[in-house]
């Protein structure tokens, strides 16, 4: 079993996780424990929070 595989079947038995999603840096879901739906709906979540916070830090350093 590879490390990521290792990690993502850890992360999986932890007691609040419902689901663990992989997503590259352009937001695509690289690997997904959830169904393909589910996974695609929080890959667009997680690329908007990551853009959003990316924006935020950007602007707070050119103050």
């Amino acid at each position: 079993m590879s490390e990521v595989e290792e990690t993502i079947r850890r992360l999986s038995g932890k007691k609040n996780v419902e689901g663990v999603v992989l997503v590259n840096q352009l937001g695509l879901v690289i690997r997904s424990t959830l169904d393909v739906s589910v996974g695609r709906q929080y890959a667009t979540l997680m690329s908007q929070l990551v853009r959003t916070a990316r924006e935020s830090i950007a602007q707070l350093d050119a103050q």
